[in-house]
């Protein structure tokens, strides 16, 4: 059975440049060629998830985990400056539509939110 080892929210940890993907091919057809169809239909989605976890392991290998998640040097405050920038962007392009002096006001307040959050970025 699964033991939820292989995958994670980000994907499959298995490896996949420089594998031999006809060997992974011809031994998951004649494993998969011996599955009894007769059985429950839990049953056999268990045996299938097994031959190909197992198939997997065997022929793919996989990936070395990797220590940290994510960017160490990413901070909520740049969350939120990024967020900020997303919400004038979306204010500025339904302003455009208008046109005016509130077009253009909040295409400079885009610029400046947009040169702020640049800057937090690189000041990290």
């Amino acid at each position: 059975m699964y033991d939820g080892t292989e995958f994670s929210d980000n994907g499959c940890y298995f490896r996949e440049r420089g594998v031999n993907w006809g060997g992974f091919c011809s031994t998951l057809h004649a494993r998969m060629s011996q599955l009894r169809l007769t059985r429950p239909a839990n049953e056999i989605c268990e045996q299938y998830s097994a031959i190909l976890l197992r198939t997997a392991r065997e022929r793919l290998g996989t990936r070395a985990k990797k220590e940290k998640e994510g960017y160490e040097w990413w901070s909520p405050a740049l969350d939120r400056m990024r967020n900020e920038v997303y919400c004038t962007r979306r204010k500025w392009q339904a302003s455009r539509r208008a046109g005016g002096d509130r077009e253009k006001a909040l295409h400079d307040q885009l610029r400046a939110v947009r040169i702020r959050y640049k800057l937090a970025m690189k000041g990290c």
